[in-house]
């Protein structure tokens, strides 16, 4: 008997992620750097499965996901690995899969006051005119999975820190 398609779905996404394991910040520079446009493109959504929140999600402080963000951001400040692919890709479900990232990384820092300090640098960079005038583009394109990867980005800045940073963004 064939099965639903979204187990389909569901079969093939698991199966780009048991290809690509992150158990520390060393294996996602490694997968970041991977020069093949659709192999980079199944390592972000493997490392976005891995970093994804689910609503309800109670974050404690040891959490693996967040064990594992706080690391790649100690050795990538600002997630500047995340920035340099968005700048060069022009693929945009490559780019909605960065930007979906950067809502998870975001996700991620909010919920205890000191892990913030990893997420501001990215609220800041992110809100610096070179990379807003690229989300602002996104939100009046016809990309359906990119503008909603933006207002999902836009989401977690606003809501960042129960609405800490919220003025930055205004």
């Amino acid at each position: 008997m064939p099965q639903p398609a979204h187990n389909k779905k569901a079969k093939f996404g698991s199966q780009i992620i048991d290809r690509f394991t992150f158990t520390n910040a060393h294996d996602i520079k490694q997968a970041l750097h991977i020069q093949d446009p659709e192999m980079l493109s199944k390592a972000l959504f493997a490392l976005r499965a891995k970093l994804s929140l689910k609503p309800g999600d109670i974050i404690a402080p040891h959490d693996e996901r967040l064990s594992l963000a706080k690391l790649w951001m100690e050795s990538s400040p600002a997630a500047q690995d995340l920035f340099n692919i968005w700048g060069t890709v022009n693929d945009m479900s490559t780019q909605a899969l960065v930007t979906s990232l950067f809502s998870s990384l975001l996700s991620l820092f909010s919920h205890h006051l000191p892990d913030h300090s990893y997420g501001v640098p990215i609220i800041k960079m992110i809100l610096s005119p070179q990379w807003l005038r690229k989300l602002s583009s996104y939100i009046g394109g016809s990309h359906n999975e990119q503008i909603l990867a933006t207002l999902k980005l836009f989401n977690a800045i606003s809501t960042f820190g129960s609405g800490r940073e919220r003025k930055g963004g205004l």
